[in-house]
């Protein structure tokens, strides 16, 4: 029923700030404007029944200029199925997802969050010390065994997809606390897909995700390796001055021992980084459990003792010392056939390979792409990652 206090709804593609005010799916009613992009706007809302804080996210109609109405319709698609089926102190929860009646916006509600993006908190820190960095890698990869259990895989996880959150402790004082964001690109087990393109942000993708190959939940720990690289050094393990030559260097060069960048580092904290940025993915630990836990044991010796593994002792996710194995010829032909698609695709957006946005290639059948066809996007829907919000953003 409409609610009477309210005006009539504006159109999807009204400007930014247009819906404050208004009452979305008769119990949402719209805030404050806390961030708005090409191809969205995320609101801070109230549940009015409830009195509870939330985030609203909504597509703007007008989104086809960056990859079409079509595509974001299809991200808050996976990113509301996703949601379904997690629930973890580690993952942003949705809450509600819905499209108002006559040509009225689309919308996904999500918790509402404080705090920092971890990309936020890197660039104003620099590196972090390894007992922090171990603290706040274990927590992610906590996150993402919870979603591989369920059939999810992130896909695009980086430091501006992973919010810091202060919570207090019963015991007194606080603790950041990890919440992992934005399963837009997901792949979800049992959700059809259809092929055609690679999606992903370049400076974090696996070198199976940059040839098109298939992927599993090993793509997400190549990732989650490369964000722990940058939590203890400061930047990702491979900085080239083009997108060609990043991609070229993931799949063909081995990764820098971040002790290099860092100092001495605890060796199995190293060890577990290298573990998850070897090129092929059954070289990788097996899960992100057993990521987890070493991570884990890290910051326990960081916090407790203030010590390290020793040296001599055999780290649980060992670099392997035989000598190195390379990609078969077929993934290397594959990774050349990205790089001339990334040309085109950097020549047109300008996109360096550590934007926050995601970039899709197309690749036709090698590839994946997202749910629905026709879906061509070349940016991820999260305004907020081009909205300069405060810091009291919303994180869907």
């Amino acid at each position: 029923m409409p609610d009477p206090e309210s005006p009539p709804l504006p159109p999807a593609n009204a400007p930014g700030g247009a819906l404050t005010g208004q009452l979305l799916g008769g119990r949402y009613r719209v805030g404050a404007l806390l961030g708005a992009g090409a191809m969205g706007c995320v609101y801070r809302a109230e549940h009015v029944d409830l009195g509870r804080p939330c985030a609203v996210k909504v597509i703007r109609a007008d989104a086809a200029g960056r990859g079409g109405y079509v595509a974001a319709l299809a991200r808050f698609r996976v990113e509301a199925l996703a949601g379904a089926r997690l629930d973890h102190p580690n993952v942003l929860r949705v809450l509600d997802f819905g499209r108002e009646p006559g040509g009225g916006p689309c919308y996904l509600v999500c918790e509402h969050l404080g705090g920092r993006d971890l990309a936020d908190v890197l660039s104003a820190e620099g590196r972090l010390p390894e007992a922090r960095a171990a603290r706040i890698g274990a927590q992610i990869a906590a996150a993402l065994q919870h979603a591989h259990d369920r059939g999810v895989i992130h896909r695009d996880l980086k430091p501006a997809n992973v919010r810091i959150v202060r919570r207090s402790r019963d015991e007194g004082g606080d603790a950041e606390e990890v919440k992992l964001l934005d399963f837009g690109t997901a792949l979800i087990e049992g959700v059809p897909v259809s092929d055609g393109s690679v999606i992903g942000t370049p400076a974090y993708m696996s070198p199976e995700q940059l040839t098109a190959g298939p992927l599993d939940r090993r793509s997400d720990l190549y990732a989650l390796g490369v964000v722990l690289f940058e939590l203890v050094t400061g930047h990702v393990p491979f900085e080239q001055a083009s997108v060609t030559a990043l991609a070229l260097a993931h799949v063909q060069t081995p990764p820098p021992r971040p002790s290099a960048f860092a100092g001495p580092l605890d060796p199995e904290l190293e060890a577990v980084i290298l573990a998850c940025l070897r090129k092929l993915p059954g070289d990788r630990p097996a899960d992100a459990r057993a990521v987890r836990e070493t991570l884990e044991r890290v910051a326990h010796r960081a916090r407790i003792r203030g010590t390290r593994a020793p040296r001599e002792a055999l780290p649980s996710l060992p670099v392997p010392s035989r000598p190195r194995r390379r990609l078969p010829i077929a993934a290397l032909a594959g990774a050349a056939a990205v790089v001339g698609v990334w040309i085109a695709i950097v020549a047109e957006l300008g996109t360096s390979g550590t934007s926050p946005e995601p970039i899709e290639v197309r690749l036709g059948s090698a590839a994946r792409r997202l749910p629905d066809a026709g879906a061509t996007e070349v940016a991820r829907v999260a305004p907020e990652a081009d909205a300069g919000a405060p810091s009291e953003r919303a994180q869907p």
